[in-house]
This record gives structure tokens, C-alpha cells and sequence, in this order.
């Protein structure tokens, strides 16, 4: 990674920490405690330096994923799945709801800035000066977000929407 991208991606996660999180602060999600391994996991943190984040629904617990790109450039995306009391049986063994990514879900879903290109959230080549196009992709982050919300309340798939995760016909 180039010390520019170094900077770009401290810019984004800087606008990240200061608009996204608290937005989602303020509709009700909060930090969730990452799982033991999840902690150990290098790789884990560098593609997801926020965290998870989650929302109690009843029973089911709504997850919200800031990824982040993990080769170091300055682009995110928001991963969308809710978590079902009874935990989810992978191949690999049996996770209860509390130890839950998006990833290992059926019903999940990914936020992106351009979906039929399936293109993060990022910097502009036109928009000028770093610090705004880092403002700029969260600002635009933040415009779609009622997305998710429709989909948790209703499950409308929204424009910005794909289906991510484990393909249902891979259920254990």
C-alpha cells in the first residue's frame, strides 16, 4: 500500500468514525463485541477496523458491517443480515446467534454505491481535494442507509442492494 492510499484510507476511516457511526449510534445500533477469534484474526481487524455493529429486534439481532478494502484502498462497503435466535449450523460447526457475521448468513445482503458493478462506497476520480472525497463516499454511505432500514423493517431489497453471504442451497 502507497503511503497516499495510507492517507486516503486514515481519511475515509476518520469520516467514517465521525458521520456513519454516529448516525448509526443515533437509529440504535452499537458496537458489538467481537468474538475471540475474530480479535486474532489480522486479517479480520484490517477489513473491519470499526468493528460490527448490532440492533436488538425482538428476538433476532440486526448485524450492520462497515468492510472496509482490505488491500489498503480507500473505498467501504456496508454488509446487512439479522442473526436468528437459534443460531446457524455451518458445515464447519455451529454458531450461536451472538458469534454471527453477515457472511455466514443466507439472507444477507451488501449496501453499494453502484450495484450493478457491484462498486464500493469511495473517492471520486472528479471530486477534488482528499479529505472531501472521503467525506463525499460517506455522505453518499449515509444517503442510501434508509435502505437497510426498509429492508430490516419490510425486507424491500432496496436499488443499492445485492444478496451476499452463504448461497442458501449451501445450509448445513
Amino acid at each position: 500500500m502507497t503511503q497516499k492510499q495510507q492517507t486516503q484510507r486514515d481519511e475515509m476511516l476518520e469520516a467514517l468514525r465521525q458521520q456513519l457511526v454516529p448516525m448509526m449510534k443515533s437509529r440504535g445500533f452499537s458496537n458489538r463485541q467481537p468474538s475471540p477469534q475474530k480479535r486474532a484474526s489480522a486479517e479480520w481487524r484490517r477489513a473491519f477496523p470499526l468493528g460490527d455493529f448490532e440492533r436488538r429486534d425482538g428476538e433476532n439481532l440486526q448485524l450492520v458491517e462497515v468492510q472496509v478494502d482490505i488491500n489498503g484502498a480507500p473505498r467501504f462497503v456496508l454488509n446487512v443480515g439479522v442473526a436468528p435466535p437459534e443460531g446457524v449450523t455451518l458445515p464447519w460447526g455451529f454458531f450461536e446467534q451472538s458469534d454471527l457475521s453477515v457472511s455466514s448468513l443466507t439472507n444477507a445482503f451488501r449496501l453499494y454505491s453502484a450495484p450493478r458493478w457491484q462498486r464500493w462506497f469511495g473517492p471520486g476520480v472528479l471530486t477534488f481535494g482528499r479529505a472531501r472525497r472521503a467525506g463525499n463516499s460517506v455522505k453518499d454511505a449515509m444517503s442510501v442507509f434508509h435502505e437497510i432500514e426498509e429492508w430490516f423493517i419490510a425486507g424491500t431489497v432496496g436499488k443499492h442492494m445485492r444478496r451476499f453471504g452463504r448461497p442458501a442451497d449451501e445450509r448445513a
